[in-house]
């Protein structure tokens, strides 16, 4: 409806490059591609998985902040992102599949030793969590029957993904709580979110 809105990551400073892949993946970093300035030598041989149609800028935005040796996040809001309800992040459903191809894409180009390290592994079941709670988020918002999705993204939020985001984002884990255990409590609140939010009707 034209509202606008500046919008910042939760953190601001300087971090090292792994400091910055585990911020990114746990949301205290803006989790997307198209708000950052990357070096050239950060994308060398990284391409984007063509089988993949949602989510594959936040994992190839992940690849390349692993690569780089300082990251810096700043107040200012210098790109305009619309959200409207025919865009692909807005106006489709994904299968669950993307997602699980965009998280082994991801640990693959970590590599095992990466996430071998817990605290790696911990921002990345964070990462997961998220990533579960965007895909029921995407079918609760759908005029279609959606139930098969959000019952596949309510599975999928196992125990230790919760209590990884317990300790990095406390509030992201008492939403995917409620989602695991009263899906259209959650649905209602959600939906007041987006309406208040974006302006998006449900």
């Amino acid at each position: 409806n034209g509202h606008t809105r500046t919008e910042h990551s939760r953190f601001l400073g300087t971090l090292e490059g792994p400091e910055a892949v585990r911020a990114f993946l746990t949301d205290n970093l803006t989790p997307f591609l198209w708000d950052k300035l990357f070096a050239a030598a950060t994308f060398e041989g990284l391409r984007f998985p063509e089988h993949i149609h949602r989510g594959e800028d936040q994992v190839v935005a992940a690849i390349a902040l692993s690569r780089a040796r300082q990251v810096t996040s700043i107040p200012d809001a210098l790109a305009n992102y619309v959200v409207g309800t025919q865009s692909l992040t807005w106006g489709r459903v994904p299968d669950p599949q993307e997602y699980e191809d965009a998280a082994r894409f991801l640990a693959e180009k970590l590599g095992p030793e990466w996430m071998a390290e817990p605290k790696n592994l911990s921002a990345f079941l964070v990462y997961r969590t998220l990533a579960m709670m965007i895909l029921a988020q995407s079918a609760m918002r759908s005029e279609k029957d959606t139930a098969d999705i959000v019952r596949s993204a309510r599975r999928a939020l196992s125990l230790p993904m919760l209590r990884a985001t317990a300790q990095a984002r406390p509030q992201l884990a008492a939403g995917a709580a409620l989602l695991r255990t009263c899906p259209a409590l959650y649905r209602k609140i959600y939906l007041r979110y987006v309406r208040s939010t974006y302006a998006i009707a449900d």
